[in-house]
């Protein structure tokens, strides 16, 4: 997925195609839908993105719900354990992943 980054753009129908695969009972198909959603945000798969992921976490916690989204699509679809900014503490990230839980409630974020 390398050479998709920074060229897909989205559109209601890939996320739509995203919704499908990502809910669907195909592992190979979720796992592909991963992979494109982070290719559509231009989300590398480093340890730099994962630290500035956490920074953006650690600054605005409350708002962080895309950030804690993108990183578990990280860690679904790649891993190091080089991460050189710690993770926030459970106080810290309570709010947003509350305001995660509530956006998927609402049907509001893929989750």
């Amino acid at each position: 997925m390398k050479g998709w980054r920074g060229t897909i753009t989205r559109t209601p129908s890939l996320d739509t195609l995203l919704d499908v695969s990502l809910n669907g009972d195909n592992l190979r198909a979720r796992a592909a839908s991963c992979q494109i959603e982070l290719a559509a945000r231009d989300v590398a798969k480093s340890s730099a993105q994962v630290d500035a992921l956490v920074r953006q976490i650690q600054v605005s916690p409350k708002e962080a719900a895309n950030e804690l989204w993108i990183l578990g699509l990280l860690a679904r679809t790649w891993w190091t354990p080089f991460i050189t900014t710690p993770l926030p503490t459970s106080a810290s990230a309570a709010p947003a992943a509350a305001s995660l839980t509530a956006a998927c409630s609402r049907g509001q974020s893929r989750c």
